[in-house]
């Protein structure tokens, strides 16, 4: 039910009253009062934008003043995150971060995360724990730009992160250094001209090599023609390693090879593959291979009329538009065995069992032919000795 009145702005409105609350409104008094008391939804609505916009005014006034990063998002996402920032920085001003140094130490205390409980206590001995948590909310404060981290209420999250760096610093610090360290030993510079002085990075996991490099058309080409494929969702280029594409350490040393001699700088951890890169003693990647799938034999290759046209000769080829290969019935292994032959291909394990497993049915077969074609001839003897024999009888 709607009832209708003048709201304190001015304004004729109405307001909805229904079954969860007409407990508000159930005299004339009460809803004359709510009338007296509020402004329309028009006028609330404005004010309400109002009352944003002052306090993004005055975060982006004060963010100016601190020299404060700017945040990352869409433009909604960053204005409500710069008022939530200037809120927390406010707070922390006003209230200062002896309570919130106690809540901190009291939240990790609790915390089923075992190095979360041992920075607690850690923390809570430390004569100077307020200026430690003051400085590691300030850390984040002028060294992360997300919107996300602030709307999320994920800030605390990267408060500890600063916390365990503060606490543990000196720890901290060495575990940096050997970081430093190490990427230091794993960078290879070509020994030419260098074409960016931005790094490339070539490592593998589990069956995957990956390469993280930034955005250039010559690094984009290369890492095509090396067979990778783009992930939009890592932002990086990836490559699955199976029985075709060889060792791993391999190919992270052909591909860098490549970068090396365009004139990138690369960092290679795996130090065989490096050694490999720079001296270039990687076996190449064979490209040529016969395959099973399917109950058929695949020939897989680069581009290469010559092979396509060979290939094309064998009793029962086709050609598979789906895969951009060549099929042949294994019933044509002979056939396909001179091609691999003439143009160095290689068996995979599987080709090789099916071929293998059909050499010894047609084995079995032509056994079973010769041992009837003898049983044959054998009764075949036998009845002419029968018959020489009663002829001597007459």
């Amino acid at each position: 039910m709607k009832r209708y009145g003048i709201f304190s702005c001015g304004h004729k409105d109405y307001i909805e009253i229904n079954s969860k609350n007409s407990w508000k409104y159930d005299t004339e008094e009460k809803i004359k009062e709510h009338f007296e008391d509020n402004v329309c939804d028009k006028c609330r609505k404005e004010r309400k934008e109002k009352l944003r916009n002052q306090e993004y005014e005055k975060a982006l006034k004060n963010a100016l003043k601190q020299e404060l990063p700017e945040l990352k998002g869409s433009e909604k996402q960053i204005r409500w995150a710069m008022t939530i920032r200037e809120e927390i920085m406010s707070e922390c001003k006003t209230i200062g971060f002896a309570k919130r140094t106690e809540s901190i130490i009291n939240k990790l205390s609790f915390s089923d995360n075992e190095d979360e409980y041992r920075l607690s206590r850690k923390l809570a001995r430390k004569e100077n724990k307020e200026d430690i948590v003051k400085e590691a909310y300030y850390n984040v404060f002028y060294n992360n730009t997300s919107s996300r981290m602030y709307i999320e209420d994920t800030l605390f999250d990267e408060v500890k992160k600063e916390l365990f760096k503060l606490v543990y610093k000196e720890k901290f610090e060495q575990k940096e250094e050997m970081k430093m360290e190490i990427k230091k030993e794993a960078t290879v510079v070509p020994s030419g001209n260098i074409a960016d002085s931005r790094e490339i990075e070539v490592y593998s996991k589990d069956d995957t090599v990956y390469i993280k490099s930034f955005m250039n058309e010559t690094l984009r080409l290369i890492s095509r023609d090396y067979g990778f494929v783009w992930n939009s969702q890592l932002k990086l280029w990836e490559k699955k390693i199976k029985e075709m594409q060889g060792n791993i350490s391999d190919r992270i040393a052909d591909v860098s090879n490549a970068f090396l001699n365009k004139g990138f700088i690369v960092v290679i951890n795996d130090s065989i593959a490096r050694e490999k890169a720079i001296n270039g003693t990687y076996e190449a990647e064979h490209r040529r291979w016969i395959d099973f799938d399917n109950e058929l034999l695949i020939v897989i290759h680069e581009r290469n009329d010559n092979i396509y046209k060979s290939s094309r000769k064998i009793k029962g080829s086709k050609w598979d538009g789906n895969l951009k290969v060549v099929t042949v019935p294994l019933t044509s292994y002979l056939e396909l065995e001179d091609l691999a032959n003439k143009f160095d291909f290689r068996y995979t394990a599987r080709a090789k069992k099916e071929i293998e497993m059909k050499i010894t049915s047609l084995s079995d077969v032509i056994k079973e032919i010769e041992v009837g074609i003898e049983k044959k001839y054998k009764n075949k003897v036998s009845e002419e000795a029968v018959f020489d024999s009663l002829k001597d009888e007459e």
